[in-house]
């Protein structure tokens, strides 16, 4: 191999190495800009919210500001349990989901949490929750949806 071909071979390894880390970059700039914006509507909401129970101080006791319906309607997991959340993903999508693709949608529903891995922390609560099937690999379904089995355990074909 001559040198022509040792330093093309090289550029070539290069440019595969700075496409993938450019790649690796603009799918986080992605996931950050869609946390962004989901922080911006929840501000927005909590501005609002704020500025609203100032504006009502004087509302009667006992008497519910209307703002927590909207809240609900945007972020219906955001005071929900991890599982009971998880719960409705799995509801709604009717069929089994991997771990990623249930935190993915508890996010979108409003859930936050504390966690630096939270993926871990929504399996910890599926496994701990007898509602759940655990199908390995990270993959869950709600054992109520288990109308595939026979009542011995063995598929129905």
């Amino acid at each position: 191999m001559d040198d022509t071909e040792r330093l093309r071979d090289y550029l070539q390894r290069q440019i595969g190495t700075h496409t993938d880390t450019l790649n690796y970059y603009l799918k986080q700039r992605a996931d950050a800009e869609q946390k962004i914006d989901r922080l911006r509507r929840v501000l927005g909401l909590l501005n609002g919210m704020l500025e609203y129970m100032r504006e009502a101080e004087g509302l009667a006791a006992g008497e519910v500001p209307l703002f927590q319906e909207g809240l609900q309607e945007e972020f219906p997991y955001a005071e929900m349990t991890i599982a009971d959340a998880a719960f409705d993903v799995l509801k709604k999508a009717g069929r089994h989901l991997h771990v990623t693709r249930i935190w993915t949608e508890l996010q979108k529903g409003g859930k936050v949490l504390e966690s630096n891995r939270p993926t871990l922390s929504v399996t910890g609560a599926l496994l701990r929750d007898s509602r759940f099937e655990n199908l390995g690999k990270n993959t869950f379904r709600l054992k109520e949806a288990r109308t595939d089995l026979d009542q011995d355990g063995y598929e129905n074909s």
